[in-house]
């Protein structure tokens, strides 16, 4: 599988490490807007680790990306993602404010599931209906503790 790293600071450079680690993974494609900062990680693993000159080129590579960039761009670059169809894993805050917090809860599932060839939801944080999920057919996998539906919309942002 070829995946993606939108944003290679701190913690983008955590998951190309992993991911370099990860016999499953093909290629490993990185994005951030210091290009250069993109061309130093890639060289630093050599083959595999590529640099794409867009997010769209990006994410039109890859099957899963995650989105490290700084967490204001966090639900654009995830909502774009998950329209393609591609798997996300979203490093926290997965929000900034609290009505992107809104969207992101409701989201169409149905809609979500027609796009993705491997419908997996693994949630971190409860924030989503177990039985909606599976209703709309995806394998969902809360591994947070749970929580109050009413509450979620903070602890999406913290």
């Amino acid at each position: 599988m070829d995946v993606g790293v939108i944003g290679v600071g701190t913690m983008g450079r955590n998951h190309v490490r992993v991911y370099t680690e990860l016999k499953d993974v093909d290629n490993v494609y990185l994005y951030d807007v210091d290009g250069a900062a993109a061309r130093r990680m890639s060289e630093q693993y050599g083959e595999g680790v590529e640099v794409s000159d867009s997010i769209t080129s990006l994410l039109d590579t890859v099957g899963l990306v995650s989105i490290c960039a700084p967490t204001k761009y966090h639900f654009e670059l995830a909502r774009q993602a998950v329209e393609m169809g591609i798997h996300c894993l979203i490093e926290k805050p997965i929000c900034s404010t609290s009505e992107e917090a809104a969207q992101h809860l409701n989201l169409n599932m149905a809609r979500i599931k027609e796009k993705m060839r491997t419908p997996v939801i693994m949630d971190g944080r409860n924030a989503y209906d177990t039985v909606e999920c599976e209703q709309a057919g995806f394998v969902y996998k809360g591994v947070g503790k749970p929580r109050e539906k009413a509450d979620m919309k903070k602890e999406l942002i913290h």
